[in-house]
């Protein structure tokens, strides 16, 4: 199954870390270096219809551009987005927000992490997708 995979990275060295990471994988991967190019963080609910998502795995930087990734899961989650894995990234998470991330189920990649922690978490996510899912256009920047 081809995962799709939303990349919310402004930092072009980490971004270009975690592109050569899945250049090997069959995903189809979107990155984001600018919140405001994507329509998904700029509508008041999920735009997906009724059995569709628009990603299997969203990955996030803790800083993105300003933003605060745990508003962004959060208001993403408020809206009723079906993207079944999160992950973020970051250097330093506070006890409270690194708690709050496991309790949502959201996954953690400590920088600097290495390439084999992300390809296995991204393994476990296929391996517990849903085959007949259905994914909507979007747009964004193929990596």
């Amino acid at each position: 199954m081809k995962l799709r995979i939303l990349l919310f990275e402004d930092e072009e060295t980490v971004r270009n870390f975690v592109v050569r990471i899945l250049a090997h994988r069959d995903y189809e991967l979107v990155c984001y270096d600018d919140p405001r190019r994507c329509e998904l963080l700029n509508s008041a609910k999920c735009e997906c219809p009724e059995g569709y998502q628009c990603a299997d795995v969203i990955i996030c930087d803790r800083h993105f551009h300003g933003r605060d990734c745990f508003d962004f899961i959060k208001k993403q989650k408020e809206r009723g987005c079906r993207a079944r894995f999160i992950a973020i990234l970051s250097a330093v998470l506070a006890w409270d927000e690194r708690e709050w991330a496991e309790e949502n189920g959201i996954h953690v990649f400590t920088k600097p992490f290495r390439a084999d922690t992300v390809q296995s978490w991204l393994s476990d996510c296929e391996a517990n997708s849903d085959p007949d899912r259905t994914l909507i256009e979007i747009g964004g920047s193929p990596c």
